[in-house]
């Protein structure tokens, strides 16, 4: 991947390589935390950061590999559709931090403050990759299709994103279901949605979609002003 993206993309080969040192950087935190206190449950962020690359990966390959065949390149956008919910699905991660009481004492918990610090460190990376990802697919709508088509799409993921990161965290469901065991998979959707579902996919589809333009108007008020 990284051959063809340098020859390609050199901006982009230049970010992906710097959000890898980071993200190797700040596993590393995780891992003092696991020399300190012996324990590894925090070892799921380093998954959950290890699945929000894999879209970024397949969102690259879909739109600078030269396809031979059309198909496999619908294969490729098939399963980044699939993995990208893995990468704003971190946002999630916050509740981990429900058990522990910030406040109400007179000196500073760093113990708490350091998982605190964990937890950020690594939604704000996925947040970054998940932003990455789903703006490569959205150049690619718009300069395949149109504008109007582009944000359309945009609009789509971000609501079929909240439905995944509802079977993620409420179902239990994960982006693997849907090769190992897809009937178990479509029936458990058919039967979980509801007004309550319905409720929470709209409102984390729009707080994926208010992030992702965030990230876009940044982005293109630094471009515009290089």
């Amino acid at each position: 991947m990284f051959l063809f993206l340098k020859q390609s993309n050199k901006s982009l080969y230049s970010l992906t390589i710097k959000l890898m040192i980071i993200t190797i950087t700040i596993s590393v935190f995780v891992c003092c935390r696991v020399l300190f206190t012996g324990s590894r449950s925090y070892f799921f962020l380093m998954w959950n950061v290890f699945l929000a690359w894999i879209p970024v990966y397949f969102s690259l390959v879909y739109t600078n590999h030269k396809f031979k065949w059309r198909f496999c390149q619908h294969i490729i956008g098939f399963l980044w559709l699939v993995f990208y919910p893995n990468a704003p699905y971190m946002l999630t991660d916050f509740i981990h931090l429900s058990q522990y009481s910030f406040f109400g004492n007179s000196s500073v918990n760093l113990a708490i403050w350091y998982d605190f610090f964990l937890i950020s460190m690594f939604v704000i990376l996925g947040l970054v990759l998940g932003f990455m990802s789903l703006s490569v697919m959205h150049k690619y709508i718009e300069e395949k299709y149109n504008h109007i088509l582009g944000w359309m799409f945009v609009f789509i993921i971000s609501l079929l994103s909240g439905f995944a990161i509802y079977l993620g965290r409420f179902v239990r469901l994960n982006s693997w279901n849907v090769i190992t065991n897809p009937r178990c998979l479509i029936n458990t959707i058919l039967v979980s949605f509801n007004f309550q579902t319905l409720g929470f996919v709209l409102l984390f589809g729009s707080l994926i979609l208010m992030i992702y333009l965030t990230f876009f108007f940044v982005n293109q008020y630094y471009s515009q002003n290089r």
